[in-house]
């Protein structure tokens, strides 16, 4: 991210921080957020969505846990609605359009988060992008992780997230 360059003292609102975290994947407005929100507050998100807690080392994610947050978002089952929207709304002004959101239309809204792990001797980096396509007839959840080169895995990525938009596409509306 860019935020860096602001310089130490620099003033935000915690909805500037959270837009930068939220569409810019910014981890200095990712720290910044953790010097304000208490670890007792982390562990009741965390016990809430059922992601394991690892507080010793880097947080892992998985594509399972990725899809409780984003369900907890959409159906506003920990957040208020207006504040479930609200990040919902920052996460369809994401940056990054190079894995999922290339492969369904350009008009097509996708809520979503990408992910970088850096590889730990000798292994390849691992790309996350899980998001809510709201397809035409239906919202869907996809998440994909890759643990390969990026020009690679945003390839996959979007072959991937094309081959689900068809799919999708094609059936009935929900009744």
């Amino acid at each position: 991210g860019q935020l860096y360059k602001r310089g130490i003292g620099a003033k935000l609102t915690i909805a500037d921080v959270l837009a930068e975290v939220l569409s810019k994947s910014d981890n200095t407005a990712r720290n910044m957020l953790f010097r304000v929100v208490t670890t007792e507050e982390i562990v009741d998100v965390y016990d809430y969505l059922g992601i394991p807690k690892d507080f010793g080392q880097e947080p892992t994610i998985s594509a399972k846990n990725y899809s409780s947050i984003l369900r907890s978002l959409y159906f506003s089952s920990y957040l208020n609605p207006q504040n479930s929207n609200a990040v919902l709304d920052l996460l369809t002004r994401s940056e990054f359009s190079d894995k999922l959101a290339a492969g369904v239309p350009g008009s097509m809204p996708v809520a979503h988060k990408i992910g970088v792990r850096d590889g730990r001797d000798g292994e390849a980096d691992v790309f996350t992008d899980c998001g809510i396509i709201y397809g035409p007839k239906r919202p869907y959840l996809l998440c994909l992780m890759a643990e390969m080169p990026e020009d690679k895995a945003q390839m996959i990525m979007k072959s991937v997230s094309g081959d689900v938009y068809e799919y999708v596409s094609q059936l009935d509306s929900p009744k």
